[in-house]
């Protein structure tokens, strides 16, 4: 399958996005929508609602520390781009329980039929890397969608689909979203979107060659991945500096690395979380190193990023690898 279709036009990074840019939207963009607005529609997908300090629904391998315990820009915990988030609608349980109403391509998948869909762009990095930045740029600057794990899973539940209704259940046996029901909840997703809908950034997945391989078989097309570099030492640096004004709240860094300095007058008062202490960054960045050692193998294009750099200044190079590939 071409990727013309869904490729969103890449145009100069200096170029702020125009008035008639956003009028013409691509299917599944984010629009700007009023704080508590909501899609409308039996079984379709709301925009998130979830309220700064709300925990993601967890999984067992915890979708949120694998983009470093993402704290936000806006100086609240939670992913860094969750108020640029629009997921792409989901129909009801009826219409993607076995796949029989999913319509497009074919492709077999044991009993079922998949609909084949292209992933525009995947996202990787480890655990306090600026991926969440690159991501937040990618959807300004053209128009992708976002997906993320923790995100699908949230909305799979609201919409009662198959899967999240799995989702549901498990979190309410054990507090946590096993892999293979994760699995379900990202084919199910992908699966939902129109053969025009392939403008998409899937954030942190697949984490494993065991779910790039589930996600191919499916049919789901793996084009093109970039993957955020950067050494333990330099994401030590950025976790473990990190502090947490319990008033305003807002999000600080003791030497200014991605957050702001905090004014010396509230140096008293700032916290640490408990995963930003080194022995838990260590867990989480070991866990990601086994996981993600060979998952670049799995797409047709991968471009490496220096994430010891400024998102801003890894934008160009980023474009240019989008539209080239």
């Amino acid at each position: 399958m071409g990727c013309a279709a869904g490729k969103p036009a890449v145009g100069n990074p200096q170029a702020g996005g125009s008035d008639a840019a956003q009028k013409d939207s691509l299917p599944g963009e984010r629009k700007e929508e009023k704080a508590g607005d909501e899609r409308q529609g039996t079984g379709s997908l709301p925009p998130p609602s979830r309220r700064a300090g709300e925990e993601e629904p967890t999984t067992d391998i915890d979708e949120r520390t694998h983009d470093g315990e993402r704290v936000g820009s806006s100086g609240q915990e939670g992913d860094e781009t969750e108020e640029l988030r629009h997921p792409p609608e989901v129909n009801g349980r009826d219409d993607v329980s076995d796949g029989s109403s999913v319509q497009g391509e074919d492709v077999g998948v044991g009993r079922s039929q998949a609909r084949r869909a292209e992933v525009f762009c995947c996202l990787h990095g480890p655990p306090g890397s600026i991926k969440g930045k690159i991501a937040e740029l990618l959807i300004k600057e053209i128009h992708l969608s976002h997906l993320s794990p923790g995100e699908a899973i949230r909305h799979s539940i609201k919409a009662q689909t198959a899967a999240g209704l799995k989702a549901q259940e498990s979190r309410k046996l054990t507090g946590k979203v096993p892999e293979d029901v994760q699995l379900e909840v990202m084919i199910e997703t992908l699966r939902s979107f129109d053969a025009s809908e392939k403008t998409f950034l899937l954030d942190g997945y697949p984490r494993t060659n065991q779910q790039a391989e589930k996600l191919k078989e499916t049919g789901i097309v793996l084009k093109r991945l970039i993957m955020v570099d950067c050494t333990d030492e330099e994401l030590l640096r950025r976790a473990t500096g990190r502090r947490i004004d319990p008033v305003s709240p807002t999000i600080y860094h003791l030497e200014g690395l991605v957050f702001p300095k905090p004014p010396p007058d509230i140096l008293d008062r700032l916290v640490q979380r408990r995963d930003d202490m080194e022995d838990r960054v260590r867990q989480r960045l070991n866990q990601y190193r086994e996981e993600n050692e060979d998952v670049a193998d799995h797409f047709e294009h991968v471009l490496h990023v220096d994430g010891a750099k400024e998102p801003e200044e890894l934008l160009p190079n980023i474009l240019v690898f989008l539209a080239d590939s």
